[in-house]
């Protein structure tokens, strides 16, 4: 009996626990965030919680260095920098500070730096002895040859070892002949291979290689031209080139939109009309795609919006044919989202 009743006894506390663990965890965050947020303010000078809006945050307040060192999605928390020096400490670039003691990024010191010697140079920086990118030493760089190579968007820096991305060593790549060969760094090379983002383009010739669109999509080399990285089909390298839209090019054999091979196509009048539409003696394509209906090419035009286009007697949107054939001559105006869009 006596079993029974605490086995009741057991299952009758079950509920109880179970309520009272959120109302716990409740509790103990509570606990956390004024330990964390309110007993600081109590002899922190420098302690807030403020908007983000600031941008990263430093402020020299009396005999203190206030600085940010928490962030949030929309608050960031600001403390005492308790080992600056308010005498000597200054804002660098680039999130680095010093003082007469440290260097600093962000607010972490960086220890194997010298505050004396220290520079910057672009994205990276250097004493002494060491090479550092965002705060971190970078292992065996050497000091006396490295040269900054930054770009646009890309961070390569080189010295007579080794080439780096983002402080990142290149494994394998050549430094005596690495170059960049795109605006925004994308693209580089040495004598022996061809990178597109720090990834090594298996079987690509750097010696013939060449960027063929600002945007990097189309590039070519004595052998290939490739699309996003991928080869296209039966392109011929050397009559291959871009209309100025450039998602239809064409060679001396096939014409392409995006990479893909346009089929039937006459190349030697084939004619691109916008970013969506082509046309050569024959037919009329879309996004590369031969338009089905029966349409007077010599007088086929696009219009506004763009993506609509007629021979005066069928309306062509997306494609397809607009509700069929119209009288000839009477087409103005296509009606679409409300308004009406001249041709």
């Amino acid at each position: 009996m006596r079993k029974f009743i605490s086995i009741i006894l057991t299952i009758l506390a079950i509920p109880i626990t179970v309520l009272a663990i959120p109302v716990i965890i409740v509790i103990i965050l509570y606990f956390c965030y004024f330990i964390s947020n309110v007993v600081p303010s109590f002899y922190d000078p420098c302690f807030e919680v403020t908007d983000i809006s600031k941008g990263f945050y430093y402020e020299i307040r009396d005999d203190r260095v206030c600085m940010e060192m928490d962030s949030y999605s929309l608050t960031m928390t600001i403390k005492t920098l308790k080992v600056a020096d308010p005498a000597t400490f200054k804002e660098l670039r680039g999130l680095y500070f010093s003082d007469k003691n440290f260097v600093y990024y962000t607010n972490e010191i960086v220890k194997e730096a010298d505050p004396k010697t220290f520079q910057l140079l672009g994205s990276y920086a250097k004493d002494d002895k060491y090479i550092f990118y965002k705060g971190k030493m970078i292992n065996d760089a050497d000091q006396a040859t490295f040269e900054n190579l930054d770009n646009s968007s890309k961070y390569y820096a080189k010295d007579k070892n080794a080439v780096y991305d983002s402080g990142r060593k290149l494994e394998g790549v050549d430094p005596a002949s690495f170059e960049i060969i795109s605006k925004s760094g994308s693209y580089v090379k040495d004598k022996n291979a061809v990178y597109e983002s720090g990834e090594k383009l298996e079987g690509v010739d750097p010696a013939s290689f060449e960027i063929l669109s600002e945007s990097g999509y189309y590039v070519k080399d004595y052998k290939y031209v490739y699309y996003k990285g991928k080869i296209i089909a039966d392109a011929d390298p050397q009559t291959f080139w871009l209309f100025d839209d450039q998602e239809y090019t064409k060679d001396a054999y096939h014409a392409y939109y995006r990479g893909r091979i346009i089929p039937a196509v006459d190349v030697e009048t084939f004619k691109v009309l916008n970013t969506l539409y082509a046309k050569d003696k024959n037919h009329v394509y879309y996004t590369g795609e031969m338009i089905a209906e029966d349409l007077d090419v010599s007088n086929f035009h696009v219009g506004n919006p763009p993506k609509c286009g007629t021979d005066n007697v069928i309306v062509i949107c997306d494609g397809k044919s607009m509700n069929g054939n119209y009288p000839a001559n009477s087409i103005q105006t296509l009606y679409k989202a409300g308004r009406t869009e001249k041709f």
